[in-house]
């Protein structure tokens, strides 16, 4: 059995079985189910690649970079621990950053120490209140 797609409210729900890999959210992808390996299926969409590994699927983060000079991507990427297009990118949706600040899972899929949201989530919520 394929990918399945499940209309629920104003989400669309992508899974195998009954294993969700990821919702789609006013138009933009959120993950359920992160990973590397395995093949890729089709082109990168919206910033992740989608992945098959035998019979299961992931997706993993691909920034687009195609605004950025050579220059401008070495020195954004130079420093080992790195990840301000995997979790920062101009092609992150609000919804993946909401996501991140709520419950500590960047877009990439990495988690904060200890699973807790970011400790700007404060920031993010007196700004929600004042707007």
């Amino acid at each position: 059995m394929g990918l399945k797609a499940d209309i629920d409210g104003s989400l669309i729900r992508i899974s195998k079985n009954s294993d969700e890999i990821g919702v789609v959210k006013n138009g933009n992808l959120l993950l359920s189910k992160y990973g590397s390996s395995g093949s890729p299926i089709g082109e990168p969409e919206g910033g992740y690649q989608l992945y098959k590994n035998g019979d299961n699927y992931h997706y993993k983060r691909t920034p687009d970079v195609s605004g950025y000079s050579q220059s401008d991507l070495t020195k954004l990427t130079e420093h080992a621990n790195t990840h301000v297009l995997e979790r920062h990118g101009h092609d992150v949706s609000d919804e993946a950053l909401i996501k991140r600040a709520e419950s500590g899972i960047a877009p990439d899929g990495s988690k904060t120490q200890r699973g807790n949201p970011p400790p700007h989530r404060l920031a993010l919520n007196l700004t929600a209140q004042i707007s």
